[in-house]
């Protein structure tokens, strides 16, 4: 390795999340050049780990605002990237989906997209459990906020998984 190259796993996702903080609203979020990023680390036959897979996912979840469903694809592409590369994901890593999830259904006008959206945001609640990871107050209210957009827009079954999440907050003792 160089001296102008970058070594080690720390230094390339540094480079990787400052891509993430230096992109502006509207755009991807920065995941165009983090993936670029990534794509260097890994021909150095460096391992990203889970705070790089995060710094991904943020870019996802930044960008969901404006580009909807396919940030979401993205992100649930990643979390796949991380299970084949044996990178087991944190709560970080579900909330970050959870919260694209809610930005999705809240840039969107149409109930059908809002609903799917929530859906999507409500499995990988499912997935984060069956990780063994325990959802907190972060986890449940992005998927709240995700329902109360698609109620807004006139899907009344939401109101009712609001009410469910409600009480597992409840049982789980999440406050």
């Amino acid at each position: 390795t160089s001296a102008s190259t970058p070594s080690d796993v720390i230094t390339f996702t540094t480079l990787l999340d400052g891509c993430v903080k230096a992109a502006r609203d509207g755009d991807d979020g920065g995941l165009k050049e983090a993936m670029q990023v990534l794509r260097e680390m890994q021909g150095h036959g460096l391992v990203p780990n889970v705070v790089t897979f995060n710094c991904l996912l943020g870019a996802c979840a930044k960008a969901a605002l404006k580009h909807g469903d396919p940030m979401v694809d993205n992100g649930m592409e990643l979390l796949e990237r991380m299970k084949e590369l044996g990178v087991a994901p944190n709560a970080v890593s579900f909330n970050t989906l959870i919260a694209a999830c809610a930005r999705t259904a809240g840039s969107t006008r149409s109930r059908e997209r809002a609903e799917v959206a929530l859906r999507r945001g409500l499995g990988l609640l499912k997935e984060m459990q069956q990780w063994g990871l325990r959802p907190d107050v972060i986890s449940y209210t992005s998927l709240l906020s995700a329902g109360t957009k698609a109620v807004r827009l006139g899907d009344k079954t939401m109101a009712s998984h609001g009410l469910d999440l409600l009480a597992m907050m409840q049982q789980q003792g999440v406050q």
